[in-house]
Formats: C-alpha cells, structure tokens, sequence
C-alpha cells in the first residue's frame, strides 16, 4: 500500500466541510452519526455515511458522468452479445439459462464425461463471447492435456479482455510443461 493523505478544513461552524486528499476534493455534511461526502473533483464516489459507536453504514453513489453518443468507446463483442441476448445472462427467477449450462458442464466434469463438458464448455464460450467462459474452456482442456486447444480457447479470451493477465499466465506454464515434456 502506498502514501497517502487528506486534511478536513472546517470553514465555519455549521457550515460543510472541505475534504482534500489524494483522490480529489469533496465537501461533506451532516450530524454526528450522519455524513453525506459529494465529491467535486477527482476520482471516487458521492457517499453516505452513518452509525456510531463501532456500528457503521455505508453507501457509495455512482460520480459517473453520462457520456454523450459520440464519446462512447466501441463495446466488446461479449458485452454487445449480452445486450442482444438478455434472456440468456439475466433472470427473474432463479438462474439464468447460460449459468445454467455452467453448472452443468461442471457435473458433467464431475461425473467423468469429459466429451460432454469439453462440448458444452466450447457452445458456453461461443455463445457468451466472454473472456471468463473461454478461460474456463482452457482450463478444462489444460486439465485434458489438450495442450493447443487449451491455448487457443485462453488466445481468444485475450481478445476478448486484453488486460486479463490469468490467460497469458496459463499460456506461459502450458508452454513450459510442453518444453519439459519434450525433454
């Protein structure tokens, strides 16, 4: 954990208070056992805080500003899936059906079938576009000693999320025990 700071100036008697830190600057107010912070200008959230004598609540408000159309970056493809697909991701009742399809690749796994789970894992992937499905598709083959498809599920989830360093890990240990076995 790194250095840090914040210095609260009260400017009057009644008045809010000025809060100044590393993450920005913000105002607060309230009574004693009661705080609203509304942050002016860095990073962070608008919060509520309440309680008292070691018994506290806190809730984070959203500072995010709307960003007008043209500003929006381009989605991921996942993302842009999920939005067309919502009956699959998301459900009123119980599990939604592509969670559904994960648990029971996982049984399947379980049970000893791994034609079936390998099947199920690789639909799952395609049909999410998710970087974390085409993990779990490169776990399951890495397990399977499916050495290349194993990177190529993992090389696809790098696409998907570049910043996701558990893919390029694995990717690193597969190619080490493939140098090793080679030996």
């Amino acid at each position: 954990m790194g250095w840090t700071f914040r210095k609260k100036i009260r400017l009057a008697k009644g008045l809010p208070g000025l809060n100044i830190s590393k993450s920005g600057l913000s105002v607060s107010t309230g009574v004693k056992g009661l705080r609203f912070t509304k942050k002016i200008i860095g990073k962070g959230s608008d919060r509520l805080h309440a309680g008292r004598f070691g018994v506290y609540y806190r809730k984070d408000f959203s500072n995010k500003k709307k960003i007008k159309e043209d500003e929006k970056e381009d989605k991921p493809d996942w993302l842009i899936q999920e939005g067309k697909n919502k009956d699959l991701f998301y459900s009123d009742h119980g599990m939604s059906p592509i969670n559904v399809l994960r648990e029971k690749a996982k049984e399947y796994q379980k049970n000893k079938e791994p034609h079936k789970a390998e099947e199920l894992y690789m639909k799952i992937a395609k049909m999410s576009r998710m970087s974390f499905d085409y993990c779990a598709l490169g776990d399951f083959l890495y397990r399977q000693d499916k050495f290349k498809e194993a990177i190529n599920a993992y090389e696809e989830a790098i696409k998907l999320e570049p910043e996701n360093h558990y893919p390029v890990n694995v990717i690193e240990k597969i190619k080490k025990k493939q140098k090793s076995i080679k030996k």
